[in-house]
């Protein structure tokens, strides 16, 4: 007897729509990213000034304060990287945003600059662990024809830092002129705390993990998506729930790869590029270009537009280009930003090179974690980002220092970044020689 009011013979089956967890996980690290490198590292610049002041520094001591924080990063960057394809992202990811947190409360109890220098580098240490497996995350959970928009998409979340840090740290700071700087840094790493007990609780390393595929993983068209060098060979990666066991991967495909040397090459070029713009964007705009806390914080949020739209812009240009030609033109716009900041004192100057540097910012660590994949396969990813991510930090060592040192003898950070702009255009010509990797559409 049928239920009244029930007509069975009409129903048809609705399918289930299930969001695959990869999107939770990839929002997860760039949850990392976006507090660990966005408010972490990058808001350094802006509390600067204020430490400057609070803890009467000199520009070689503050450019010491980030070259030691690089050390420290420079120095944990390999083993994070293994540690990640050995044991997991979600552990190593979680532990190092956690004691980053720790360190960044630290720095904004020091009295001394001795104890600043400890605490920084203890940042530096803890923030590889959570950076460098972020950076290649999406080499585990997405197919290599989607690998860069995946990991543009991670990247494009330390945009968002600048909406909030650019308004609230400036004003902070210009607050309380004695603790100010203090304040900020006790904010920043409550943020950078919380948000590790949030990636512990949600995020997966491996899909596998999960008895999930790969995202974009297409079982029709497997020979579109070849297995990298790292991946178990005889399958398509992806194609299998299963893993091969840590002591089975091949480590040493890593460090024979020249195109993993000449990639890890280009990436010391761009930390070196980079690193000076960012460590004194704002002490540059306050003592040498006149602005105010107010000006130089809405500037800074400003570009967190060219943040997020770089990383989701390079990343998407490389799958379809090329990681080659997509390194080659992220060099040309970041040698064209860092020139522009020292053309003029004009504001509009001043924004049109702070977003157009940011927009290029993100494009070599997006495409260098894509290509790691491409190259060695998305298991050892991270191992191969953390031995890329090495090179970098020598670059990012040098770059404050030696800055910091030019501006005390000469009075200007002119000539400083005159020497930025010029090593990213040796950078753009050394990228056109890297090997070309097969990229899908």
């Amino acid at each position: 007897m049928n239920n009244p009011g029930r007509d069975t013979g009409s129903l048809v089956p609705v399918p289930r729509l299930r969001l695959h967890y990869g999107y939770v996980a990839l929002a997860m690290a760039s949850l990392a990213l976006l507090t660990t490198l966005g408010f972490g590292r990058f808001a350094y610049s802006l509390i600067l000034p204020g430490m400057k002041e609070g803890l009467s520094l000199n520009y070689t001591q503050m450019g010491l304060l980030g070259t030691v924080n690089t050390i420290g990063y420079l120095a944990a960057v390999p083993l994070a990287g293994v540690a990640a394809s050995r044991f997991g992202s979600r552990m190593v990811i979680a532990a190092g945003m956690l004691v980053t947190g720790l360190a960044l409360a630290a720095t904004g109890a020091v009295f001394d600059f001795g104890w600043a220098l400890f605490s920084q580098t203890i940042a530096g240490v803890a923030s590889a662990g959570a950076i460098v497996p972020s950076m290649a995350f999406a080499g585990a959970w997405v197919a290599r024809r989607k690998r860069g928009i995946a990991s543009g998409f991670i990247t494009s979340g330390v945009g968002i830092s600048f909406f909030a840090t650019g308004p609230v740290i400036p004003s902070l700071v210009a607050s309380y002129p004695e603790m100010g700087w203090r304040y900020a840094w006790f904010l920043v790493a409550g943020v950078v705390f919380l948000s590790g007990l949030l990636v512990a609780a949600l995020l997966r390393s491996r899909p596998q993990d999960m008895g999930l595929q790969v995202m974009g993983f297409n079982p029709e068209a497997v020979q579109g998506d070849p297995p990298g060098e790292g991946d178990p060979p005889g399958r398509p990666y992806g194609s299998d729930t299963r893993q091969a066991p840590a002591s089975a991967l091949n480590w040493g495909l890593i460090y024979r790869s020249g195109a993993v040397w000449h990639l890890s090459i280009l990436y010391g070029i761009f930390g070196f590029a980079y690193i000076s713009y960012l460590t004194f964007f704002a002490a540059f705009l306050r003592e040498q270009g006149g602005l105010a806390e107010g000006i130089i914080g809405n500037m800074w949020a400003i570009s967190g537009l060219g943040m997020i739209a770089g990383s989701l812009v390079w990343g998407s240009l490389s799958d379809r280009l090329g990681r080659r030609l997509g390194i080659s033109a992220v060099f040309v716009f970041l040698a064209i930003a860092i020139f522009l900041f020292t053309t003029s004192h004009s504001v509009v100057i001043y924004t049109i090179s702070a977003v157009l540097f940011w927009a290029a910012e993100p494009g070599v660590p997006v495409i260098v974690a894509a290509a790691c994949g491409d190259y060695v396969g998305g298991r050892l990813a991270p191992a191969a980002v953390g031995f890329a991510t090495l090179f970098m930090g020598i670059g990012q060592a040098i770059g404050p220092y030696l800055t910091g040192g030019i501006a005390d003898m000469t009075g200007s950070f002119n000539t400083a970044f005159y020497v930025s702009a010029l090593v990213a255009l040796l950078g753009m010509a050394s990228a056109l020689f890297l090997r070309p990797t097969t990229v899908h559409p």
